[in-house]
């Protein structure tokens, strides 16, 4: 909130907002930089190769694995937003099989 308060401020007073939509935006600014920190840590202490993406993945490496089922699945997030699982099987390096989803 102390980062954000005064660019807020100057907008409240502009646009003559309520102590309680001031109170409102603020709290919600604190929300949304919470929230990024939040992930910005779990990816961090995922440790996550940083090379690693769609565009430079072999699928072919993977014959049962579909490629399209996955695509979709990273294009979506809604199955992330609705906290669903994504289980995937198999032996580390041989590929797994189509993506499942299992809801909780």
């Amino acid at each position: 909130m102390l980062t954000g308060w005064q660019h807020l401020e100057q907008k409240a007073t502009q646009e003559q907002w309520s102590y309680a939509q001031f109170l409102l935006a603020l709290c919600e600014l604190e929300t949304e930089k919470r929230s990024q920190t939040r992930i910005a840590r779990a990816i961090s202490e995922a440790q996550l190769p940083a090379a690693k993406s769609f565009s430079n993945f072999e699928f072919g490496h993977c014959s049962k694995l579909n490629p399209a089922t996955l695509k979709q699945l990273a294009e979506d997030p809604g199955w992330v937003e609705r906290a669903e699982n994504l289980l995937l099987f198999g032996a580390s390096g041989v590929g797994k099989p189509q993506p499942t989803q299992y809801p909780n």
